[in-house]
């Protein structure tokens, strides 16, 4: 429930919204206003299922005001006081929300004020503070708190008011869904709560298990960009995901990196490219046994005749290690192939997988079915590629060496207008 007020003052009152969600997937947000939003307020519970009759006429339904919400419908309704409202205990088929996820490395091409849905683990949570409303000089409470997610990049979210006195910092590093939340770009792009904003911890969608999967086979350990101004935050491996400046890579073919020689002499090169994955090498080392000590930096164990695996950088015997990627793939695009290395970081996000799932149904010949089956869902994918080439010796022979530093999602409007800016070159 919230206050409103007209521009032109012809008038005053309360309102509040709902978001309203049907069996077949369609959904609709439904706003009520003074005598109705007091009495309909105490009605509506989140993921209750309702009987709506709505007695007025066409002017209940109106054109939606799509600023204010990212809700999938044209149109919006108004609830008045002849509505008849019904709670329905006998239908659990509808669904409780439906989300439309922006991944967060997305949302630097979101425009301001833009309305999504986004979903990642919160690495950092600051303490509850406040700030002075300009035009009523009230303190109003809010908190920010940072989402990352497989894209490897993170974004800050500021909550307000009950939303930030009730947000418990004492679960560590949850995923957080959150439902209608509006896109700011000042200081860098950040995420604001707003009145219908709804969020969910742990929410039971498979995006949770690919978080929790990603998050925890690092230990917490996770490089990541700042759509924030932040800048660059954790660390990582050798070959793992080191993306400062990964973002603003020229753009080249992989026929363009082999014929202008990329890394070849000086000093390693380093380019953006939109390839599809054409083959998974199944040969050789796809993963190794990494040790579980955060300081180690994954470094590899040995196993012991005795019994559990030894690091010989902490001295320590673990029993169980976590499985890492180290594989080899194939990319292709319309000029050329390429072959190259990926680490853990670039191969969860390929793979959509932890290395010791993959691992576990490599192993097993009883679920081999289960191992060709993650092979084929990681093939044929076009990913947009950070690639660095860097020329190595071994006996003197002289090769270059490719290895992917940073992948994420292919962000087609983005690619749209990138195609539209080339033909604009040639003067069409």
């Amino acid at each position: 429930m919230r206050a409103w007020n007209s521009k032109q003052g012809k008038g005053s009152g309360e309102l509040f919204n709902v978001d309203l969600l049907d069996g077949e997937g369609g959904e609709i947000r439904a706003t009520m206003f003074n005598e109705a939003a007091k009495r309909f307020y105490e009605v509506f519970q989140v993921g209750q299922v309702y009987f709506i009759k709505i007695n007025g006429g066409p002017g209940n339904v109106k054109t939606a005001q799509r600023k204010f919400s990212n809700i999938q419908n044209e149109y919006e309704l108004t609830l008045d006081q002849n509505t008849i409202i019904q709670p329905c205990f006998d239908d659990a088929g509808i669904a409780t929300v439906q989300y439309h996820f922006t991944v967060i490395g997305e949302l630097r091409y979101a425009n301001k004020d833009a309305m999504v849905d986004v979903v990642g683990i919160v690495s950092n949570s600051q303490a509850l503070g406040s700030i002075t409303a300009r035009n009523s000089g009230q303190q109003i409470l809010r908190r920010n708190i940072t989402l990352i997610d497989t894209s490897g990049c993170s974004i800050d979210l500021t909550l307000w008011s009950e939303r930030a006195e009730q947000w418990d910092d004492h679960v560590q590093n949850p995923v957080l869904a959150v439902r209608g939340v509006k896109v700011s770009d000042y200081g860098g792009k950040t995420l604001s709560s707003v009145g219908s904003t709804s969020m969910e911890l742990n929410p039971n969608i498979p995006e949770t298990t690919i978080l929790r999967q990603w998050f925890d086979s690092q230990h917490g350990n996770v490089p990541h960009i700042s759509l924030s101004g932040a800048g660059r935050a954790g660390g990582g491996d050798q070959g793992g995901n080191q993306m400062g400046g990964a973002i603003d890579a020229a753009r080249h073919t992989l026929g363009e990196a082999k014929d202008r020689h990329f890394g070849v002499t000086g000093a390693p090169s380093t380019w953006s490219s939109k390839a599809t994955v054409v083959r998974v090498k199944r040969e050789g080392m796809l993963y190794y046994d990494a040790c579980t000590t955060p300081d180690c930096k994954f470094k590899k164990v040995v196993p012991l005749t005795s019994g559990g695996f030894s690091c010989e950088k902490c001295g320590l015997t673990i029993e169980r290690p976590y499985r890492r990627y180290t594989l080899n793939i194939c990319i292709s695009d319309n000029s050329n192939d390429m072959w190259a290395t990926c680490f853990n970081e670039v191969g969860l996000i390929i793979m959509g997988q932890d290395a010791d799932t993959f691992a576990h149904a490599k192993e097993n010949t009883e679920l081999a079915s289960q191992y060709d089956a993650i092979i084929a869902e990681a093939s044929f994918r076009s990913w947009n590629f950070r690639i660095r080439a860097k020329e190595d010796e071994y006996l003197g022979d002289k090769r270059v060496k490719y290895a992917i530093v940073h992948v994420e999602p292919i962000n087609f409007v983005q690619e749209s207008r990138n195609l539209l800016a080339e033909i604009k070159k040639y003067g069409v």
